[in-house]
């Protein structure tokens, strides 16, 4: 028997794909959970500048908006009145802070029944500072036809330790730190000769230490390439050292397959997840990761797997701290037991997650916290765009 349709849901997506590559594979990620969905419920898909179509749908009785790259306020603000009363799920990403005046704006002024979908309970955390009102936490889901988890050890497995990084090369994924730390731990014979560093993705001056600023075209390849390798030596960087450039999914899954440790220093202002950590954890690997925003809620996914790099907050700076890196390290090598664990993370579980979600009754218009204007002064240290470490301490507990 055919099951009933609970609910018309309308999907509100983006216009066309950015070139925020993470966003791009989330979205095409949560929609294979959605088309999970069709038996109990009845979906309708547009885009935000499709708005006009959707006055046409007179039976829609949810919205979810998944757009990370455009505020949702300006197609809320267009609903026309038979939409007002209606439940609203917006999925919030992690650039919340980057936009924080227009959140404040929009909060201030909403009378609309909205629930919030988070990543991982680091942003949860930093929503709640500033606002009262229903957040959910719903892991953003791996394409399980891609990573997949190993049913044997590493291919092509000989004595080198392999770790790997993917994603973007930039200063707030610390990079030159964690080939500072690898060297110091060869150094202290943690690591003997045979380990190698794979490096996937590309370069990227966007962000800079707890900022939204760009630095000047090439600076930080420029900072790996002389000034870390001049620092751990020209030897020790090219014999453990490689850099793979940017690659596809398949190929990337395929380079999880031949490495043990997947690693990630990262202290992005944005962090609020972590896609490639959350692919390589579903493809079985270990994972060591700095104990900052989404990485710290892998460990209830897959306890055995993670790892944590400790983040010390100073009064106007980030450190992370190299004895808990060694302490993490040691705990991983050398590999001897392959992790035949369960997928935590696949389009299904997901998709039971939403299907949570859509059938609650708990949507109400959230409300502002009293100091919600005084406290929306410290998310910014200065002019420069430094954000506080008072607003990021949540990433980091």
């Amino acid at each position: 028997m055919k099951a009933q349709i609970e609910k018309n849901i309308a999907v509100i997506l983006p216009p066309e794909d950015s070139y925020w590559v993470s966003c791009k594979f989330i979205i095409r990620n949560f929609l294979t959970s959605l088309s999970i969905l069709k038996g109990s419920f009845n979906l309708h898909f547009f885009k935000t500048d499709q708005v006009n179509d959707l006055f046409y749908k007179t039976n829609i009785d949810h919205i979810f908006y998944l757009n990370p790259y455009d505020h949702p306020d300006q197609f809320l603000e267009k609903l026309p009145s038979n939409f007002r009363q209606e439940k609203i799920s917006i999925v919030v990403f992690g650039n919340y802070l980057k936009d924080i005046i227009r959140w404040f704006n929009f909060l201030n002024n909403n009378q609309l029944k909205l629930r919030f979908i988070v990543a991982s309970e680091a942003q949860k955390k930093i929503l709640n500072r500033f606002f009262i009102g229903e957040v959910d936490i719903i892991p953003f889901p791996v394409d399980s036809t891609i990573y997949k988890l190993r049913t044997e050890g590493r291919m092509n497995h000989h004595d080198n330790l392999v770790f790997v990084f993917a994603g973007r090369i930039s200063q707030q994924k610390n990079i030159h730190i964690l080939i500072s730390f690898l060297a110091r731990a060869k150094k202290e014979n943690i690591l003997n000769d045979c380990f190698k560093l794979k490096i996937i993705g590309s370069f990227d001056d966007q962000y800079l230490p707890l900022s939204d600023e760009s630095a000047v075209l090439g600076t930080y390849y420029h900072q790996i390439f002389h000034e870390v390798s001049h620092d751990v030596g020209i030897d020790f960087f090219q014999q453990h050292i490689e850099f793979l450039g940017p690659m596809e999914p398949d190929k990337l899954a395929l380079e999880f397959r031949k490495s043990d440790i997947f690693v990630s220093l990262s202290t992005f202002t944005h962090e609020d997840y972590g896609l490639a950590a959350a692919e390589a954890l579903e493809s079985g690997l270990r994972v060591i990761l700095s104990k900052w925003g989404g990485h710290i809620s892998f460990k209830n996914y897959f306890p055995t797997q993670v790892s944590f790099v400790d983040v010390d907050i100073k009064s106007n700076t980030l450190e992370l701290k190299y004895e808990s890196f060694k302490k993490a390290l040691v705990g991983c090598i050398p590999p001897t037991q392959f992790l035949r664990g369960e997928s935590q993370l696949n389009e299904q579980r997901i998709a039971e997650l939403l299907t949570t979600h859509f059938s609650s009754a708990n949507f109400d218009v959230p409300k502002l916290h009293d100091d919600f204007s005084d406290f929306i002064q410290k998310v910014k240290l200065s002019p420069d765009s430094k954000y506080s470490l008072e607003v990021l301490k949540d990433y980091a507990t």
